[in-house]
């Protein structure tokens, strides 16, 4: 998170030490309560007998990087096509991390974990491989997530830079008994019930990207021009 600046230097070093006392708090609190011949290493990570340390190390990097990966992928707020539950997504991650490495390494995926254990038995064999793997995979996540996968931020226009295109008004004929409704024309109203006036060709300039009306306005604008046309009929006629 600090390498792809979702949090600041400050917030994420205070993470990282508020995690590591915790740690060891729960550690202290675990050997106090539990009997001495049943505490064993109190959950100590460690690297198989069989397993090479550099082994251990690639298992912690590629755990490290598919957690941190999940969590850039389900967490991107400019993506609209994750539909599930971004926790449930990150939850099931760690279970599988836990479930394919955990006879190898501990499965330990944040050192703050391995640290507390450490710090209260006494047991600091391959350390490294706790701090470095984790590390470097998530770090490895965030860089290939953000620049390779993640997805553009919406492109926002200001008001000032809106493009206007001239939208004309063409010359009709038109009746109608509200005065009203010609003052944008300018035309001069009488007083009688029905008046018949020429609209004069105008030049509205409009903004084309933001012209998008209400489906409730254009049926109104639609009737409007239904009864205008039937009131023009029937004074044809006449």
């Amino acid at each position: 998170m600090m390498v792809t600046s979702n949090i600041t230097i400050i917030k994420g070093v205070l993470y990282i030490v508020v995690q590591c006392l915790g740690s060891v708090v729960g550690s202290a609190i675990l050997r106090a309560l539990t009997p001495v011949n049943l505490g064993g290493n109190l959950g100590m990570t460690t690297v198989h007998h069989m397993l090479d340390p550099l082994q251990g190390f690639g298992m912690e990097f590629f755990l490290g990087f598919l957690l941190l990966f999940v969590i850039f992928a389900v967490c991107d707020p400019h993506r609209d096509d994750v539909k599930g539950s971004a926790p449930l997504a990150i939850g099931l991650a760690v279970a599988a991390c836990h479930f394919s490495a955990i006879n190898y390494t501990g499965s330990s995926i944040n050192p703050a974990r391995t640290f507390g254990s450490a710090v209260v038995s006494g047991i600091w064999d391959n350390q490294w491989v706790y701090w470095l793997g984790p590390i470097l995979g998530g770090i490895a996540a965030a860089l290939i997530y953000k620049h390779c996968l993640a997805a553009p931020a919406p492109t926002s226009r200001s008001q000032g830079d809106t493009d206007y295109s001239p939208v004309r008004v063409e010359e009709k004929e038109v009746c109608c008994n509200n005065p009203n409704l010609y003052l944008l024309s300018g035309a001069k109203m009488s007083n009688s019930n029905f008046v018949r006036q020429r609209t004069t060709k105008l030049n509205l300039w409009l903004p084309s990207s933001s012209l998008k009306l209400p489906k409730s306005m254009f049926r109104c604008s639609v009737g409007f021009r239904i009864i205008l046309s039937m009131q023009f009929s029937i004074l044809k006629t006449k």
